[in-house]
């Protein structure tokens, strides 16, 4: 079928194309990317129509759809009552996030999940874009400049972009989305996972050069879901491990390497004891312990049981440093797990001055919020950082319930919630499920931007595709 076709071509043109589109040595970057999604998307969206229209195609809805239409609703409605009408319609006092670019995500949500299908064909251009950006990434890291991105940069500025997409923390959100999608196929062996394997690797390795945190957390955690996951399918949680063993051992090898080596980066803290060559054994270690327990005990099903109670213990944990135990000297850790002002590069001080703008405004601002991207309008008077103006709050959860209320966060949430409970509960399509999963994690320190949520959004429609038939956990030959 023809539209089969263009939808193809559509995200070829996303996953491969976009990640690498730069211009005007990433001063415009933003705008590059944004424009770019724009148009391949706005062309996509009217085949779609016109071929619907011909074909006379009437759509049946389910409840995920619902959501999606609530989500787009509340956004009107706030962009309808917002405090600055234009900022929140086009984005432009903030990243580009307006009412214009959600709807633009919600048709392409209606496109893809009725048109598009999933399949092996997804890889080669997934691993065009990573491996193009990661191996840009590592020339970047170590000062040097094919491109020339830096020669019209300031010097102050260099630690900050890096590759093809931009801003560390934007490149390495649109890693936590490919890296697990392209590691759990490899895993799950349902072609081209040779392909997938070398993608991730890339992939890790461009993390390591993004420096961020962030990044790092996040993917930590879907490894630890991951394991989970494919426990009783040893055979693909050997190809995970194994992947995961080698790309911790790249990563390692170019955090040390800047030891050496000249680099734009300051590496930080945790990339530095994480990838200490003695906690690096430890890891490795710890990997094939646990494939040992996996295969030979019955680990595999008190994992997550396991897993839960150190999770709660952790959060306990934390209760306990940033109440009673404030008083104990955690030496580098503090800067990790107490929170205040100044944590994590003063997200702290900004995520405290948002929840008081909330908790102080109205029933309509509590409910549908002042208006998408209206965050830099919130912040101009409070002066948090001296003259500069703060356009996001570096929490997409907390800027939702700000700017679109607890309508907007509780919809936003919902139709994420409802296809991940969809497919995780029946073991469907985990390579999306967990690259989704990874991307809304980082995203409680993160924003939402043209650089990668466009993608967040293509991999949303592709989960809900109808014609998404692989990917499936309980494939027999991994059992």
């Amino acid at each position: 079928m023809l539209i089969k076709r263009v939808s193809q071509i559509y995200l070829w043109a996303m996953l491969a194309l976009f990640p690498l589109v730069i211009h005007d040595h990433l001063f415009d970057i933003l705008a590059t990317k944004h424009y770019f999604f724009f148009g391949v998307t706005f062309i996509y969206l009217m085949a779609v129509i016109i071929d619907d229209i011909r074909r006379d195609v009437r759509w049946t809805f389910r409840r995920l759809d619902f959501f999606v239409l609530a989500f787009l609703l509340v956004m009107f409605c706030s962009t309808l009552f917002s405090i600055d009408y234009f900022a929140s319609w086009s984005g432009q006092n903030g990243r580009l996030q307006g009412l214009l670019t959600y709807l633009m995500y919600g048709g392409l949500y209606f496109a893809l999940s009725r048109h598009a299908t999933v399949d092996r064909s997804l890889i080669f251009p997934a691993v065009v874009g990573v491996g193009g950006t990661a191996v840009l990434a590592c020339l970047n890291y170590y000062q040097i400049d094919p491109l020339g991105i830096y020669t019209q940069m300031s010097p102050d500025n260099y630690f900050a972009f890096i590759s093809t997409v931009g801003n560390i923390n934007f490149y390495s959100a649109y890693l936590c989305l490919m890296v697990p999608f392209l590691a759990i196929h490899f895993a799950m062996g349902e072609g081209k996972e040779r392909l997938a394997g070398i993608g991730a690797l890339l992939g890790m390795l461009g993390l390591a050069c993004a420096n961020t945190d962030s990044g790092l957390v996040a993917l930590g955690v879907v490894l630890l879901l991951a394991i989970g996951f494919l426990g009783t399918h040893l055979l693909a949680l050997r190809r995970f491990l194994a992947l995961v063993a080698m790309g911790l051992v790249g990563m390692s090898i170019v955090v040390n390497a800047s030891y050496f080596f000249p680099h734009y980066m300051e590496t930080s803290t945790l990339f530095l004891t994480v990838f200490h060559p003695v906690f690096l054994i430890l890891m490795l270690l710890c990997l094939g312990l646990l494939y040992l327990g996996m295969a030979r005990t019955h680990l595999a099903h008190w994992y997550w049981k396991i897993l839960g109670s150190c999770v709660l213990l952790g959060v306990l944990f934390l209760l306990f440093v940033n109440t009673l135990g404030r008083f104990l000297d955690l030496g580098a850790l503090n800067d990790y797990l107490r929170f205040g002002k100044s944590w994590a590069s003063y997200r702290g001080m900004t995520w405290i001055y948002t929840w008081k703008v909330y908790a102080s405004a109205g029933i309509k601002e509590w409910l549908i919020g002042t208006g998408p991207e209206t965050f830099a309008s919130l912040t101009e008077q409070a002066a948090l950082f001296g003259d500069l103006v703060l356009d996001a709050a570096h929490n997409v959860y907390l800027q939702l319930l700000v700017t679109t209320g607890i309508l907007g966060l509780g919809t936003y949430l919902g139709m994420f919630g409802e296809i991940l409970k969809e497919n995780l509960a029946k073991g469907k399509h985990l390579a999306l499920c967990l690259a989704i999963l990874c991307y809304l994690m980082q995203d409680l320190t993160n924003i939402a931007q043209p650089s990668s949520t466009p993608l967040l959004f293509v991999f949303f429609g592709l989960l809900a595709c109808s014609g998404a038939s692989t990917f499936y956990v309980d494939s027999p030959e991994n059992k």
